[in-house]
């Protein structure tokens, strides 16, 4: 018996250490998938503490114990907040159309932000329109869409509430489908690659960010293409134009630029590859959306969502954060907001997220994840209040 508990807490402790590995060393197979389920080592652990402790063995018993405990701990920065008051009123809404009355906070630009990834076109269009309907989303994110998605979408009324999308652009390497970005603010630019990661195009729209203040205004829209410069050198006058759902051409921009002196949002739908469609493009995927950081102007925020394929415990999604990201579920600090499998309660993933860039005051005031038929990940949608 002994031997048996020894080999699992070296298994166990060695499992564990793979979060320790450099970024970018995680981009091998299988190490992707095991230290996805980093979070769920104290299971073995508290078995050898249990088989420890039945044995007599009180000193493996303790350090048994000690690596139950230490899986975790892990989950510690996503609970900082978790006995503070529930949101800005200090009470919990009751349901989506509720939490409207108290998304504005006055002084902040508020957006509703959503993301989905639509498991290959196969999201139900209805579905998503209503969940845009009833929680006021004011930007929607969505990955692995193709032509017959984006038009069930356009039937289903996608394009009256949020008028002004860009698109990634199609190509035979897309991982299970492009992503897209949707919305009803104004919009200053955009582009259909916002970095170039080897993945699926990541679009990016550009807003003002004063209009978080009456999300679902409209506003004009130009478009770029390549990987976008958000800052002063921002050309618009060889973009490609932006379109509305029904295909019509949004007007060039005769408002505020990104070039100009006004505080922009950068919104970015992303998706890196999953590990089985290569290991190393997995891991430069996620690194490499640190880029969309260095676009920015001093002053500008972006905010990236999506199916990242990743959690805090892998070293690459860790290397993104430091690149100038936080995670929503993390500032929040209430719990992390598990959205894969949709199929499996349990254990679940947090694979999807809402990134924003540090240090600019941005505050979480609430963040859920919910089924959407036909998409293998719970969908996932945030509030975020901007300084």
């Amino acid at each position: 018996m002994i031997w048996f508990i020894v080999v699992l807490l070296v298994v166990v402790a060695a499992w564990m250490a793979l979060r320790l590995l450099p970024a970018g060393a995680d981009g091998h197979m299988p190490l992707p998938y095991l230290i996805a389920f980093t979070r769920y080592l104290w299971i073995p652990g508290f078995v050898a503490a249990l088989l420890a402790a039945w044995s007599g063995l009180w000193w493996l018993t303790l350090i048994a114990a000690a690596l139950a405990l230490a899986a975790p701990a892990f989950d510690l920065p996503y609970l900082r907040h978790l006995w503070s008051p529930q949101d800005w009123s200090g009470t919990q809404p009751s349901s989506p159309a509720a939490a409207r009355g108290r998304d504005m906070v006055p002084g902040r630009p508020t957006y509703r932000v959503m993301t989905l990834n639509c498991r290959y076109g196969h999201a139900d269009a209805r579905a998503i329109v209503d969940a845009v309907r009833e929680r006021d989303i004011a930007v929607l994110a969505l990955q692995e869409m193709d032509a017959g998605l984006i038009e069930r979408l356009d039937d289903a009324g996608l394009g009256a509430m949020l008028p002004r999308h860009q698109l990634g652009n199609m190509h035979i390497t897309d991982n299970g489908g492009y992503n897209g970005i949707w919305t009803a603010l104004p919009v200053n630019a955009s582009t259909p690659m916002t970095v170039d990661i080897p993945a699926a195009e990541s679009p990016g729209i550009v807003v003002p960010l004063a209009s978080g203040a009456s999300a679902g205004t409209g506003g004009p829209c130009a478009g770029t293409d390549g990987p976008m410069a958000v800052g002063a050198s921002l050309d618009t006058s060889a973009a490609t134009t932006a379109t509305t759902m029904s295909g019509d051409a949004v007007p060039e921009a005769s408002g505020p630029t990104a070039a100009s002196p006004e505080r922009t949002i950068l919104f970015v739908s992303a998706h890196p590859k999953s590990p089985m469609r290569g290991c190393a493009d997995w891991s430069r995927g996620i690194i490499g959306l640190g880029a969309v950081h260095e676009t920015l102007r001093a002053g500008d925020i972006a905010v990236v969502m999506g199916d990242l394929n990743s959690t805090n415990h892998h070293p690459s999604f860790r290397r993104l954060l430091r690149s100038g990201f936080r995670d929503a579920a993390m500032a929040r600090g209430r719990g992390r907001v598990l959205t894969f499998p949709s199929w499996l309660a349990w254990p679940r993933l947090e694979l999807d997220h809402v990134l924003f860039t540090d240090g600019h005051g941005v505050v979480v005031d609430e963040i859920s994840s919910f089924p959407v038929p036909g998409s293998d990940h719970l969908a996932l949608t945030a509030t975020l209040h901007m300084s």
